[in-house]
């Protein structure tokens, strides 16, 4: 038995080991339900920039199962802004010149 197995095998409690349990029951309904995404645009996306968010999002994933929300946010300018898999992926001008004003600072 090497040390390793034995600090594992230590750090094993009925209080770790039922927090686990939750963890994994409560990724289990999540994955069940299917996983939710928000695309906040500046402009409602035409249908192919759409279904081109769903491609990508899907090869992200690795899973087509997840319902897309698209939200239509005019103070982004432009760019999106994608929250999947409890990540946000922001890529709008907003973000950029905030951004900006930061390092001008």
């Amino acid at each position: 038995m090497t040390d390793n197995n034995k600090d594992f095998r230590g750090e094993l409690s009925a209080e770790n080991i039922a927090a686990a349990v939750e963890r994994y029951e409560a990724e289990k309904k999540r994955r069940a339900e299917g996983m939710k995404c928000r695309l906040l645009c500046a402009e409602k996306p035409s249908k192919e920039l759409e279904a081109r968010f769903r491609s990508t999002i899907a090869k992200k994933l690795g899973t087509n199962d997840f319902t897309l929300e698209v939200v239509v946010d005019s103070s982004l300018i432009g760019g999106y802004v994608l929250e999947a898999d409890g990540m946000s992926y922001d890529n709008s001008v907003k973000s950029a010149v905030k951004s900006l004003q930061a390092e001008l600072k």
